[in-house]
C-alpha cells in the first residue's frame, strides 16, 4: 500500500504547477571605492561625516526558458564632511537566481524582496571592506526593509494608475 502512496504522490505532484527558487550563484558584478580628499582628511580630528546611501534593485531575466533571473543590488555609499567628499564606495552585489511561479506577481515579489534580503549581507560586507582598507572607520549598513519599499513602490504604482485612468478623456459620441 506504500507504494501506491507514493504513486498517487507523484501524480499530484505533476499536474501543481513548479514552484522554484534557487540560488544559483552570488557574486560582485562591480565595485569602486574613491577618496579624493586624502591624505588631508586623515589629518582632521573629530570629523563628523555626513553620510548617504542610495540603494537601487536592478534585474534582467537571462534565460526566460529556465527562469534564470540575474538581480543586481546597488549600494552607494557617500561621506561628506561640509561640501567635500570624503568618500565614495559602491558594490553592485548580483546574484543568479532560479525562480518559477505561476503568478507574475508573486515572482516579483521574489525578484524585488526576496532576492536582495539575500544579496544584502554580501554588499555589507564589500561595503565595510572598502572603507576600512581606505583608511577610514568600519562602517555597518543597516537592515533594509526591502518589503517595506516594495509595498511602497506597489501604492504609488497604483496611485499612478488610478490618477492616468481618471485623467483620460471621456470620448465623446
Amino acid at each position: 500500500m506504500a507504494q501506491k502512496l507514493k504513486a498517487t504522490e507523484a501524480t499530484a505532484d505533476q499536474s501543481q504547477p513548479q514552484l522554484r527558487f534557487e540560488v544559483l550563484k552570488v557574486y560582485i558584478k562591480d565595485a569602486s571605492f574613491e577618496a579624493p580628499a586624502t591624505p588631508q582628511i586623515f589629518l582632521k580630528q573629530n570629523v563628523k561625516p555626513e553620510i548617504g546611501v542610495e540603494v537601487l534593485i536592478d534585474y534582467k531575466s537571462i534565460d526566460s526558458e529556465q527562469d534564470f533571473v540575474e538581480v543586481v543590488l546597488d549600494i552607494t555609499i557617500t561621506s561628506k564632511m561640509a561640501e567635500e567628499t570624503m568618500y565614495l564606495a559602491e558594490v553592485h552585489q548580483a546574484g543568479i537566481f532560479q525562480i518559477k511561479h505561476p503568478k507574475k506577481d508573486a515572482k516579483r515579489f521574489v525578484i524585488e524582496v526576496t532576492a536582495p534580503h539575500l544579496l544584502l549581507p554580501f554588499a555589507r560586507e564589500a561595503l565595510n571592506s572598502l572603507i576600512t582598507k581606505g583608511g577610514f572607520h568600519s562602517f555597518l549598513l543597516t537592515p533594509i526593509n526591502f518589503e517595506a519599499i516594495y509595498r511602497d513602490k506597489l501604492k504609488r504604482e497604483e496611485e499612478m494608475n488610478q490618477k492616468a485612468t481618471s485623467e483620460t478623456p471621456e470620448s465623446i459620441n
